[in-house]
């Protein structure tokens, strides 16, 4: 009989970075966790890839390679996702804080004066807080 240990570490590891990416979300990026779509896809993630781990054991109980074989890809391709918002989150939470924060005391000068904000400036540190989880499960996937 084969020993079903890993397994079960596979899909406990891929659940717990699952649970850290989700928290991740849920904390750095509340507007993001707002988007039900994004909130859907983050819960997906580890259940996708913790199904398709049972099957790559289901397929390699009972040899059966191409069930096997595709379990272990999709498998992988959902933990490589969950690993890379994992390492993102942080640094596209931590542009956008900084970003709430110029905002917030942007507000309090224009108060006393005009500093004449630049509009497009902001849209683009905007849109590079929101590319760089996208940026880094491009590249795992690669």
């Amino acid at each position: 009989m084969r020993s079903f240990y890993p397994l079960i570490f596979a899909i406990v590891f891929i659940l717990s970075v699952g649970i850290i990416e989700i928290a991740l979300l849920r904390l750095l990026n509340k507007i993001w966790w707002k988007r039900s779509f994004i909130r859907r896809i983050a819960i997906a993630l580890p259940i996708i890839g913790s199904t398709m781990v049972l099957v790559w054991g289901l397929g390699e109980y009972h040899t059966i390679s191409w069930l096997a074989n595709i379990g272990a890809v999709i498998a992988v391709l959902a933990f490589m996702c969950e690993v890379a918002l994992m390492l993102s989150l942080p640094v596209s939470g931590v542009i956008h804080l900084l970003h709430t924060l110029k905002v917030h005391l942007g507000k309090k000068r224009k108060g006393r004066r005009d500093t004449g904000v630049d509009e497009n400036r902001r849209d683009f540190l905007k849109a590079t807080a929101a590319a760089v989880p996208l940026i880094t499960i491009a590249g795992s996937v690669s």
